[in-house]
């Protein structure tokens, strides 16, 4: 009796299924691929979703105070804050290639001298439009009142190197980073700037959730991709495997 699987140095064949080895590994490459995206794009979605159950959850509670006293971020992000201090406007940053309804521009990120303390918190102020390097920009003198939401990092965008030291213009912001290369004690989150902004500075934040459903669509797209690379696998090998033997 002839045995049903069998094998060279070209490939294998089990029963009615045949097929070679780059074939197989180009097929469980796929399937590996789609699976590691697709889990990568579900876990971003549950991010999102937690964030969005976050928000509404502290949506009718009343804002957390903020002062010189260090705060727990887990505590604090994604809830509504009000801070009482003073701008340092001298050092201002500025994260480029940041884009409001098509137009370039900067993120403006400024720390505030918490009041009764030396302790500061970065506001993420808003948009400002700018096509080259970034116009004068300053911040109002004496103590203000900031609202906003805390929120655990500025909104980030690609980058093929870090910025030197003491840059105003940079592409992302790392908070422990800033707070060794600055000196400042800094609370562990940034304050998205909520209210009227003096500055003429645009602060229409994107939703927290807006991108929920086009995570799970492309999870499911990558699912999809790891699923067909097993049919077309199986597809070929059975056609294959069908032809008959060489005389």
């Amino acid at each position: 009796m002839s045995s049903c699987v069998s094998g060279d140095a070209g490939g294998m064949r089990i029963g009615p299924l045949a097929f070679t080895w780059w074939t197989a590994a180009v097929s469980a490459a796929l399937c590996t691929i789609g699976i590691a995206l697709g889990d990568w794009q579900s876990g971003r979605a549950a991010e999102k979703r937690e964030i969005s159950e976050r928000l509404a959850g502290y949506e009718r509670v009343p804002a957390m105070q903020l002062d010189a006293r260090p705060v727990a971020p887990e505590n604090t992000v994604w809830r509504k804050v009000e801070a009482h201090g003073e701008f340092d406007a001298q050092r201002t940053l500025f994260l480029a290639n940041r884009l409001y309804r098509g137009q370039s521009g900067y993120y403006v990120v400024t720390p505030l001298r918490i009041d009764d303390g030396d302790r500061y918190v970065l506001v993420l102020r808003g948009w400002l439009a700018a096509r080259n390097a970034p116009p004068a920009i300053g911040a109002s003198a004496g103590t203000r009142v900031v609202q906003g939401l805390a929120v655990p990092r500025a909104p980030r965008a690609y980058e093929t190197g870090s910025a030197p030291p003491g840059d105003r213009v940079r592409q992302n912001i790392d908070l422990a980073a800033f707070e060794a290369e600055s000196g400042l004690a800094l609370h562990p989150f940034l304050i998205e700037q909520r209210g009227v902004s003096d500055e003429g500075l645009i602060q229409d934040w994107p939703a927290r959730d807006a991108l929920l459903e086009q995570h799970r669509i492309y999870a499911g797209q990558w699912y999809a991709l790891a699923a067909l690379s097993i049919v077309i696998f199986l597809v070929l090998s059975f056609r294959h495997g069908r032809r008959p033997a060489d005389a």
